[in-house]
C-alpha cells in the first residue's frame, strides 16, 4: 500500500515554492540579518518558515498515519500544529520561555526567540503552503523524489541552524573619560550598548558609544583587589564584596548576593527579563569615582553596584540591566508554568498507561515502555540540558506513538463503566500534580539541585498509572467473573 500523505510531502517539499523559501530562510538567518538589520529581516525567516515548516512536520506524521483515508488529516495536523504552535510562542510568554529553554536544551547554544506580536502577519502564508501541498498529484519521479528528499534535510538543518540570538553579558565594564563615568553592555560580541553617568554611578543615560571611553576595561572580576588608597581594598568574590581597612590583613564582608546565584533564581531571572543573553550575576569591573569617592561595580545583568562614602551599598539599574527582586510564591509559580509542557505529554501517557489491561492491541505495552523511558530522558533533557540532537529527536518520535494511543485508551476506559473513567482522569491529574511537587520544593530550595527535582518527579510521577492499571486489572477481572457466575 502506497504511503499517498508522504508522497505528496515530499512533492509538496520538492516544490521550487518550497525550495527557494528554504533558501531563503538560510540567507536572511546567516546573511542579510546581519548586514542589513531592519524590521523586514526580522519578518522574512518568518514568511519563509512557515511556508515549509508544516511540508517537514508532515513527513513524521505521514509514518504514522500512513493509512490513504488519512492523507488530509496529517497535512491539517501539520498545518494547525505549526500555526498553533508559532502563535503561542510569539505571544504568550510563558510559551516563548520554555520554547527557548527546549531550543537552547537540544541544540546546545544561545537562542533568542522575540516576543512581538506583529510576526502574526506571517500567518496567512499558511494558506499558501497549504495551497501548494493540496494541488500536488501522486506521480513522485525519481528526479522529483531526489528534489523532495534532499529539501527535507536541508529544510530541518535550515530550521535547527538559525543563527544565534544576541549573546553578552549585561553591563560588564566601566570606566572614566574626564567628568564622566561610562558603562558598557555588549551585544553579539560588536553591539556596544554604552551609558553615561554624572553623579558618581547613581543614575545612567543612554549615550553614544565611542571606543574611547571604554579602552580600559577588564573583564572576570572573582578575586580582584580594588585598592582605594594605601590602606583601603576592596575583594570581589562571586557572589560578594568585601573591604579591608589595613592593607587586606583582615577583611569585612560588606554585601553578598548569594540568592542570585541559586539555580532556581537564574532561570526565573533569564525568563522575567527576556535579555536575549547569557546571564551573568557576578562583578565584571570596578572602579573607585575620585570626585564622589564612589565604588562602581558593572554587575552583568543586574546593572551597576555602587557603594556610597557614607558605606551604603545601591543597586543601580543601567538601560534595561536591574536587579528585580521576586518572593519565593513567585519563582514557585513561574516553576509551575515552566514544567507544564512535561506534563502535556504525562497526562494522555499516564491513561493510556492505565488503560493498556483493556486493550487487546498487540505491541501496546512496547511502545509504552519506550515512551516511558523517553519521556524520562526527556524530562532529564529539558531540566538539566542536553546537546545531542539526534538522540532529542529519538526521544520525541518515541513519545508521538504513544500520543496516538490516548484516544483510543480514553474510549475502552470509558466503554468499561464510567467509574473507572472517574478515576483513571483522576490518578493522571493526581500524578500531574506529584509530578509538580518535587519541583515546588526546588523552588522553595529545600531540594538544592534540579537535576535531583527532575529524578524525584520522575519517580513520584511514575506510580499513579501503576496504580490505576493495577486497579483497572482488579476491577475488569472481577466483572469477567461475575459475567461467568451469571
Amino acid at each position: 500500500m502506497k504511503n499517498r500523505a508522504l508522497q505528496r510531502a515530499i512533492l509538496s517539499l520538492a516544490h521550487p515554492l518550497s525550495i527557494a523559501a528554504i533558501v531563503l530562510l538560510l540567507l536572511n538567518d546567516h546573511i542579510f540579518k546581519y548586514q542589513w538589520p531592519s524590521w523586514w529581516t526580522g519578518k522574512l525567516s518568518d514568511f519563509a518558515g512557515l511556508l515549509f515548516a508544516p511540508l517537514l512536520l508532515a513527513v513524521p506524521l505521514a509514518f504514522i498515519f500512513s493509512n490513504p483515508r488519512h492523507e488530509r488529516l496529517v497535512f491539517r495536523i501539520a498545518f494547525l500544529a505549526v500555526g498553533l504552535t508559532f502563535s503561542l510562542i510569539k505571544t504568550i510568554p510563558i510559551f516563548n520561555i520554555v520554547a527557548i529553554h527546549v531550543l537552547e536544551a537540544g541544540l546546545g547554544g544561545h537562542i533568542a526567540i522575540t516576543l512581538d506580536l506583529t510576526d502574526l502577519i506571517a500567518l496567512p502564508v499558511l494558506i499558501v503552503g497549504w495551497q501548494l501541498a493540496m494541488k500536488q498529484n501522486h506521480d513522485l519521479s525519481n528526479l522529483r523524489r531526489m528534489w523532495g528528499w534532499g529539501a527535507l534535510v536541508v529544510g530541518a538543518m535550515a530550521s535547527i541552524a538559525t543563527s544565534q540570538g544576541p549573546v553578552g553579558r549585561g553591563i560588564e565594564c566601566v570606566a572614566r573619560d574626564n567628568d564622566k563615568l561610562f558603562a558598557g553592555a555588549y551585544v553579539s560580541g560588536r553591539n556596544l550598548k554604552l551609558f553615561a553617568s554624572t553623579d558618581g554611578g547613581l543614575s545612567w543615560q543612554p549615550t553614544e558609544p565611542q571606543s574611547t571611553h571604554l579602552n580600559n576595561c577588564v573583564w572576570y572580576l572573582n578575586g580582584f583587589v580594588l585598592k582605594q588608597d594605601a590602606l583601603v581594598q576592596y575583594e570581589f568574590g562571586l557572589s560578594t564584596i568585601s573591604r579591608s581597612e589595613n592593607n587586606g590583613q583582615t577583611w569585612t564582608e560588606e554585601i553578598n548576593w548569594h540568592d542570585l546565584t541559586r539555580e532556581v533564581y537564574r532561570l526565573y531571572n533569564e525568563a522575567l527579563t527576556k535579555l536575549g543573553d547569557v546571564y551573568t550575576f557576578t562583578p565584571q569591573m570596578a572602579l573607585i569615582d575620585p570626585q564622589t569617592e564612589n565604588v562602581v561595580v558593572a554587575m552583568g545583568h543586574n546593572g551597576v553596584l555602587v557603594r556610597t562614602s557614607d558605606g551604603t551599598w545601591h543597586w543601580v539599574a543601567v538601560g534595561k540591566y536591574n536587579l528585580y527582586n521576586h518572593d519565593q510564591a513567585e519563582i514557585a509559580q513561574f516553576v509551575v508554568e515552566y514544567n507544564l509542557w512535561p506534563i502535556l505529554i504525562l497526562i494522555p501517557l499516564s491513561i493510556a498507561t492505565m488503560a493498556n489491561y483493556l486493550s487487546r492491541i498487540p505491541g501496546n505495552t512496547n511502545i509504552l515502555a519506550c515512551t516511558w523511558v523517553g519521556w524520562a530522558i526527556f524530562v532529564m533533557w529539558f531540566t538539566v540540558g542536553s546537546s545531542w540532537v539526534l538522540f532529542d529527536l529519538l526521544v520525541f518520535l518515541c513519545i508521538v506513538p504513544a500520543l496516538s494511543l490516548f484516544s483510543s485508551a480514553i474510549y475502552e476506559v470509558a466503554k468499561e463503566s464510567s467509574r473507572a473513567f472517574a478515576f483513571v482522569l483522576l490518578a493522571a491529574l493526581l500524578g500531574s500534580g506529584l509530578f509538580l511537587l518535587p519541583f515546588i520544593l526546588w523552588a522553595y530550595n529545600i531540594i538544592p539541585q534540579r537535576g535531583q527535582a527532575a529524578f524525584f518527579a520522575i519517580s513520584v510521577a511514575g506510580l499513579m498509572p501503576l496504580i490505576g492499571h493495577y486497579y483497572l486489572k482488579k476491577v475488569v477481572r472481577i466483572k469477567s467473573k461475575k459475567k461467568k457466575n451469571a
